[in-house]
Parts: structure tokens; C-alpha cells; sequence
């Protein structure tokens, strides 16, 4: 029963995508690439298994001929905490050096992490090392 309501939930994210990116102005075939953010609390069976139902709901909207705008899509995932890390390499005046990061990313119910070794070679490449999340950590050490 907790499944049917959580793809209930993904089914209806993804609708509302279409349906705003179908009424978008713009080139009248456009490819559609979404990036989702997982916390870190989740199993890498819990972030394929979203992925696969957002694609299953996508190649169903796409193929009912509803979102005809819509000629294609990707999708993938990141990590809250790596996300936080991408989001503050990207801030204007940021220093950007080589080495190991740890990034601690407390939300109101998650407390997320990762190490991310980064290796510019002058591209900003990062590589997420290692990932953990914690329920109920969050709401502790953000107050």
C-alpha cells in the first residue's frame, strides 16, 4: 500500500513537469534532461528503484501523445550532500583546489555527507568517494 502512494507521489511530479515544460514557449521539439536530488539516507536499490519509476512514468506521459513538445529525456540522480558540494564549488569568488572534501548537509530530518575528492586538471572534475545519511540527525545539529 505504501508503494501505490509513493508512485501516486512520483507520478504526479512528473506530470507537473511535462505538462509546464509542454507549455513553455519555445523550439517546438525539446529534449528534456532532469537531475533529481536523493537524500543520502536512501539505498542504492531505493534511488534505482525512483529512477525507474520516473522513466516508466515518463515513457507512459510521452507515449499517450499528451506532451507531443516533449521528443525525449534523461534522467539522473545526485546526492543532497553532493549537490550542497556542487552548489558552493559554483559560488562566485570560491576558491577551487584539488584535495578531499567532507561535506555535512543537515536538513530539518537528514543529516547527509560525503567525501569528494576533487581533481580540477581544468575542468572542476569531482568524484563522490563515499556517501552517508542519518534520520533524525539533522533536526539535532541544525538548531
Amino acid at each position: 500500500m505504501d508503494d501505490y502512494y509513493y508512485r501516486s507521489a512520483i507520478n504526479i511530479f512528473v506530470h507537473t513537469i511535462l505538462n509546464h515544460l509542454h507549455q513553455m514557449p519555445g523550439e517546438p521539439k525539446r529534449y528534456v534532461s532532469l537531475t533529481v536530488l536523493m537524500p543520502n539516507v536512501y539505498s542504492q536499490s531505493q534511488v534505482s528503484r525512483n529512477l525507474r519509476y520516473m522513466s516508466e512514468d515518463m515513457d507512459s506521459m510521452l507515449g499517450s501523445g499528451m506532451y507531443d513538445s516533449i521528443a525525449g529525456y534523461e534522467i539522473q540522480s545526485i546526492s543532497e550532500s553532493d549537490a550542497s558540494f556542487l552548489g558552493i564549488m559554483n559560488t562566485e569568488g570560491t576558491e577551487r583546489k584539488d584535495g578531499l572534501y567532507l561535506i555535512m548537509d543537515a536538513g530539518k530530518g537528514t543529516l547527509d555527507s560525503s567525501v569528494v575528492r576533487v581533481d580540477n586538471k581544468g575542468q572542476r572534475l569531482y568524484t563522490g568517494l563515499f556517501r552517508f545519511g542519518s534520520v533524525g540527525a539533522g533536526a539535532a545539529l541544525s538548531y
